[in-house]
């Protein structure tokens, strides 16, 4: 049970922009997901009106504002939320990878990433830098040189980002218990040591 109420669109302080995130929903994903709700974690968020507003940007910088590839986007995060145990952003985004046509075969991999001849070599250096710094806040110099053999600089600072940015939710989502979304699947039972 989540340790915060979710605000709705009535609330005082937060309901306009709980609104607008709504309505945003139902002109994008929600409509292709048959499901326009404001998800709970930013109706947790709410209770922050600035910070929800702020990871709304945040959010849009990094899902449409990078040279990174969507598909590659979304593995990234899956893998964050493996390494940071977050039921609730895998089941958010591996909704999200199948409905802009990320192959299965890539979603199942990431547990197998170091060794999986369904990533390609960019995927699986983007998901190992992803998989050190989820788990260790850093990155030995060989994961970044893998990244670097596949991507520029500037991919490198928004893989960089978008991995602290999932972390960091996966924290708030788990710190406040965040209620995971109906329909959405759990993480799959973890298999042998990725890497």
């Amino acid at each position: 049970m989540a340790r915060v109420t979710y605000l709705d669109t009535s609330d005082p302080d937060a309901g306009a922009l709980l609104s607008a995130i709504r309505e945003r929903i139902e002109a994008t994903a929600g409509a292709k997901m048959g499901d326009a709700r404001v998800p709970n974690s930013l109706a947790a968020l709410g209770h922050s009106p600035r910070l929800l507003e702020i990871q709304m940007q945040l959010l849009d910088a990094l899902w449409n504002g990078t040279t990174l590839d969507r598909s590659l986007q979304e593995l990234v995060i899956l893998r964050v939320a493996q390494v940071r145990n977050s039921d609730y952003e895998w089941g958010r985004h591996v909704r999200t990878a199948r409905l802009i046509g990320v192959p299965e075969s890539k979603i199942e991999a990431l547990e197998r990433f170091g060794e999986s001849q369904d990533l390609t070599d960019g995927e699986r250096a983007a998901v190992g830098l992803a998989d050190v710094l989820a788990r260790d806040g850093d990155a030995p110099q060989d994961a970044i040189d893998a990244v670097r053999e596949h991507f520029s600089e500037r991919q490198l600072v928004e893989l960089t980002q978008l991995t602290g940015a999932y972390v960091m939710f996966a924290i708030f989502l788990k710190g406040l218990r965040i209620d995971q979304e109906p329909d959405d699947p759990r993480l799959p039972a973890p298999g042998p040591t990725a890497g």
